[in-house]
């Protein structure tokens, strides 16, 4: 049988098959005192589901993955983008921390020093690298410094840029 040439359906039928094989072996080994020949089986069996599941897992559609930029003092945007794309079946990457809206997203006033600012500028970055596309969070089409280095960053790692707020995009910005 080769699995590289089945399609997921046929993939899931002898899959079926194959966990029902799998089954009735379990039952027969609780019944035999000589083990051995049935635990080989059952291995066989066990072996084989896996490897069904790992080409069937490899063949579904992969995710789009987008990660969120803009300013941390929208909180409450990011939240409602961040389930929003998530109802739309992407994974979501996005900030961790919120310097501009900590006691909202953290409970607390929390600072950072410019050190670990500059750390989690750069980890966002590489949530960037890790994401198909951006979607940056455009409030009343505010966008700051650190937002506007994210752009550029994916632009010229040819990631599509998506808006929060398509119709305050900044001209000089208009992709």
């Amino acid at each position: 049988m080769d699995l590289t040439v089945m399609t997921v359906a046929e993939l899931e039928a002898q899959r079926g098959q194959f966990a029902d094989k799998l089954e009735i072996t379990r039952k027969l080994l609780r019944q035999y005192t000589d083990h051995r020949e049935r635990e080989a089986e059952l291995r066989h069996y066990e072996f084989a589901l896996a490897c069904m599941d790992t080409v069937i897992a490899a063949r579904q559609p992969r995710p789009i993955w987008v990660c969120l930029c803009g300013s941390t003092r929208f909180y409450q945007q990011f939240q409602e983008a961040n389930y929003q794309e998530t109802l739309a079946g992407r994974v979501v990457l996005t900030v961790g921390f919120y310097p501009h809206s900590t006691e909202q997203a953290h409970g607390e006033t929390i600072g950072i020093t410019p050190e670990q600012k500059q750390d989690l500028d750069e980890l966002h970055l590489r949530k960037i690298d890790a994401a198909d596309e951006i979607l940056v969070i455009n409030c009343d089409g505010y966008i700051g410094d650190s937002t506007r280095r994210e752009i550029a960053y994916a632009v010229a790692h040819n990631k599509p840029v998506r808006w929060w707020d398509r119709v305050n995009v900044p001209p000089e910005l208009v992709l």
